[in-house]
């Protein structure tokens, strides 16, 4: 039986994706513009994610969505909005991916597929253009509120997001540069390539010497990676940035959401719906670490502060 479970689900994903084309003509439309959240790799953006698409009433790439990613509306469409769109109270998050069917996914296979892996992706056509417009369009219609996307490629990409969704809110999720980097450093300790292994953005900018260590290495993409979002939301509407400590965040949730929802209908002219909020406190995780990393990473950042201009 288990043997004929790929061959059937990669069918049944065919015929989905020639589908979508007609369940992006016939799906309800809401034309408004997408969140996108940003940030350093280990910031906290998972959980905003998680908290954002479970208490405010939005569309995003669910887990359910993105398991047919060349049809998320026809997808969204047969589940109904709370399938689809009905968040997770589950916190519980690993690199960026959630557990249930409901959580929030990163949606790179939607990306990635029309998108392609390159940091810079190259210029659409028209009508690639409108037709990813048709599909968040289509899934707000569905979800009755905005999309809400977290990605961590998506940091390299605002000023092309932001032209290909005109109008896009982003919210920057920021956190303590020593505590991001000693979480980079215990992502790659526990990922399959091992501490040396690379993890997350690296971005175009960042030329490494083949003598950093492994500490000098992560210093590096912080600065690197720093720069570019400073740069590219520095280009941006300032109405349409939001910007969020994660420690904030944990501290009052609640609050955060209401900041978000209340700032994205100064800049958009357009209300979203808060479903019960949430009202006790988070725990802000702190990364174990030995005293021998705290330093050398802590003078890394101090030597490559601003060694990675974004342009």
């Amino acid at each position: 039986m288990g043997k004929n479970v790929k061959p059937g689900r990669d069918i049944a994903r065919a015929v989905f994706a020639q589908l979508e084309p007609i369940a992006r003509r016939i799906a309800p439309k809401l034309d408004i513009p997408p969140i996108f959240i940003v940030g350093l790799p280990r910031v906290g953006s998972t959980l905003a994610s998680i908290l954002a698409t479970r208490h405010l009433r939005c569309a995003y790439f669910s887990n359910l969505l993105m398991a047919t990613p060349a049809s998320p509306v026809l997808t969204a469409m047969l589940a109904g909005p709370r399938r689809a769109f009905g968040g997770t109270d589950d916190l519980a998050n690993r690199f960026g991916e959630t557990n249930c069917s409901q959580g929030p996914s990163q949606g790179y296979r939607f990306w990635n597929l029309h998108l392609g892996t390159s940091e810079t992706p190259a210029p659409l056509d028209e009508a690639r253009k409108a037709m990813m417009r048709q599909t968040i369009a289509a899934l707000q219609g569905i979800a009755g509120g905005p999309f809400i996307n977290k990605w961590q490629k998506n940091g390299l990409r605002i000023p092309f997001l932001a032209d290909l969704f005109p109008g896009s809110v982003f919210i920057e999720i920021t956190r303590d540069p020593l505590e991001t980097a000693l979480s980079i450093l215990s992502a790659r300790r526990q990922s399959h390539g091992g501490e040396a292994g690379w993890f997350s953005v690296r971005p175009s900018t960042l030329e490494l010497s083949d003598y950093f260590s492994v500490h000098e290495q992560i210093a590096a993409q912080v600065s690197a990676t720093r720069a570019i979002i400073d740069r590219d939301l520095g280009g941006l509407p300032q109405a349409t940035v939001q910007t969020y400590a994660y420690k904030a965040i944990c501290d009052d949730p609640k609050g955060w959401l209401g900041l978000v929802a209340s700032r994205y209908e100064a800049a958009t002219g357009i209300p979203i719906a808060l479903r019960d909020a949430p009202t006790q406190k988070l725990s802000a995780s702190r990364p174990r670490a030995e005293n021998a990393d705290q330093r050398l990473l802590d003078a890394a950042l101090a030597r490559f502060e601003g060694a990675f201009p974004a342009s």
